[in-house]
């Protein structure tokens, strides 16, 4: 009887293990939703600056109109010569997520305006943007991550001068999978741009092809050949990948996509780089920045444990000595 008894409990909870799985997995209704913005074009901005803050409160505005805000409270008690005094704020929270823009209509209008006795004209941008949403089911994962041109915590930055390094700084709350991309400058339109897998590393076995397994509540650096970061005991520090930056022009944009999931995932199909022995520094695999985009959308909507975040990285000429490629 107590082995009958034993198989049964282990039996009841496997089938409740496998019930909650698919409870937390199940698919919620996505919605199509729209939102807008205005916003005036400010002298320390430029049009794209303008373009991604429309963006972003257009996107906020449509979730909010689909699915509401709540109200969250802290409050805070001061004591000051034995008289108490309370504080209390509050943050307006969004009850769902944005999966895919699907359009983009933005529009110019100037204005004229007085400035004393002078007329003055200001650039106004409006935007009316359309994509699928879904309500929050649960609460996000909460990852810290940053880009840096030295490997401490306080050299993070965004900004990096032509042939300066980049690391990663990645740290997790729950064991996971990630990937990283490194997508084109902004200026020609996503179909004509590429996005390079940067992790895992080039020369890393087979078993970490889709991704590399990220531990938590660990400080990783990614990108640096120091003997502080050996993560991965089948793989040598020694054939680590380092990112330099670089560029032709004065000043370019790249963004850098980070990818992770809870889950193990498959990667989207990569194209080996033409190989210019004129060119020392190596090129990664890469894709199409539209299949990547739409790869990311794809596994974002049919996965609630999957995310996926972009930094926009600025990099600045201070020589006339260029390279042809910006990683390594």
């Amino acid at each position: 009887m107590k082995q009958i008894a034993l198989i049964l409990i282990i039996t009841l909870l496997s089938w409740e293990s496998t019930f909650a799985q698919k409870i937390r997995n199940a698919r919620l209704p996505v919605r199509q939703a729209s939102g807008t913005a205005l916003f005036r074009l400010e002298e320390d901005m430029s049009k794209d600056d303008l373009k991604d803050k429309l963006r972003h409160y257009a996107i906020i505005n449509a979730v909010e109109r689909e699915y509401g805000t709540y109200v969250t409270q802290e409050s805070f008690v001061d004591i000051d010569d034995g008289s108490t005094q309370f504080r209390i704020f509050g943050k307006t929270t969004i009850r769902g997520e944005w999966l895919k823009t699907t359009q983009e209509d933005f529009k110019e209008e100037m204005r004229k305006t007085k400035d004393g006795r002078r007329n003055r004209h200001e650039l106004w941008m409006s935007l009316k943007i359309e994509g699928k949403v879904r309500e929050l089911s649960q609460p996000d994962i909460e990852f810290n991550y940053f880009t840096s041109n030295c490997r401490k915590e306080a050299c993070k930055t965004s900004f990096f001068e032509n042939g300066e390094s980049m690391y990663f700084h990645f740290n997790t709350p729950v064991n996971g999978y990630l990937s990283i991309y490194v997508i084109e400058n902004e200026e020609a339109s996503l179909a004509g741009r590429r996005a390079f897998r940067v992790l895992p590393y080039q020369n890393m076995p087979v078993k970490y092809s889709n991704s590399v397994p990220v531990m938590t509540d660990n400080d990783y650096v990614f990108f640096s050949p120091y003997g502080e970061n050996d993560y991965f005991d089948d793989f040598s520090r020694h054939l680590i990948d380092e990112l330099i930056m670089l560029t032709e022009k004065e000043v370019e944009y790249v963004n850098l996509c980070l990818v992770f999931s809870t889950e193990e995932f498959t990667k989207p199909s990569l194209v080996n780089p033409e190989h210019d022995p004129g060119i020392r520094y190596e090129t990664p695999k890469s894709l199409k920045a539209s299949t990547l985009t739409n790869w990311l959308e794809s596994n974002r909507i049919n996965n609630v444990n999957f995310y996926y975040k972009q930094l926009k990285l600025k990099i600045v000429s201070r020589s006339t000595d260029f390279e042809h490629n910006y990683i390594k």
